[in-house]
């Protein structure tokens, strides 16, 4: 082959390189722009997925108070579980139960603020879901001590999923026992709950105690007595009722 032909096929190869090269840097400059991951869209949206900004996924910060009981057998289980929940995501990360895994192993091993990350993105991803916004609510509950945004996250997950009964049973007891100031609000939510679900047990269980404990007999025999068509012959439920009328 002549020499001006090879010149003329490497110069042809230097360009097409460059041209990768410039669509690469220009691809990752408009990611950063954008602030998304790896380019992705989301199936969900169609859009561009929203770049993580949380604690590092591979991140493995146990808290000795919560890991004490484990033996370190279990404690390297858990530690592998987040490095494979962290290499899926980096596959993937358009997939919300690899999201949901990663945040609980982190919450087990006391590593709030990383389950709430990953929770947190998980709800971004996914907002229809209902398992991130009630972990989220747990967690703001009882170890991210922030009563509003517990009362936000269960809200969502309320209206993501109606027929999910727990999730107004432990918004009803962030109200009751924690958030003060809508502690009024206690027996509202199991009632929509119960409007949503009617003639659900749980619910109706939940009212009738709540509203004995609370003192409003009269609401308490009425729950007591539609708790007792559903469990007919149920000895305890007969007591409160005999118990409550003798007031």
């Amino acid at each position: 082959m002549p020499d001006f032909l090879k010149r003329k096929e490497v110069i042809v190869i230097v360009i097409i390189i460059a041209a990768i090269g410039a669509a690469l840097l220009f691809r990752e400059r408009l990611q950063a722009l954008l602030g998304v991951s790896g380019g992705r869209i989301s199936i969900v949206t169609g859009k561009p997925l929203p770049k993580y900004t949380g604690r590092d996924i591979r991140e493995i910060r146990e808290d000795p108070n919560e890991v004490r009981l484990f033996s370190e057998e279990q404690k390297e289980t858990i530690r592998q579980q987040i490095r494979d929940m962290a290499g899926s995501i980096d596959v993937n990360p358009d997939v919300l139960e690899p999201w949901l895994r990663l945040g609980l192993y982190k919450k087990i091993i006391g590593d709030f603020e990383g389950a709430r990350d990953a929770w947190g993105y998980a709800s971004i991803i996914r907002p229809q879901n209902l398992m991130s916004f009630k972990n989220l609510g747990e967690l703001y509950w009882h170890y991210l001590p922030d009563f509003p945004k517990a009362e936000a996250n269960l809200e969502t997950a309320i209206q993501n999923e109606p027929g999910f009964i727990d999730s107004y049973i432990t918004l009803h007891e962030v109200y009751r026992y924690s958030y003060k100031e809508k502690a009024d609000l206690a027996d509202d939510v199991l009632l929509e709950g119960l409007t949503k679900n009617p003639n659900n047990r749980d619910l109706i269980a939940y009212l009738a105690r709540y509203y004995k404990d609370t003192g409003n007999t009269s609401a308490a025999i009425e729950y007591y007595q539609k708790l007792q068509v559903l469990q007919p012959g149920d000895p305890d439920i007969a007591e409160e009722l005999k118990k409550l009328r003798a007031k």
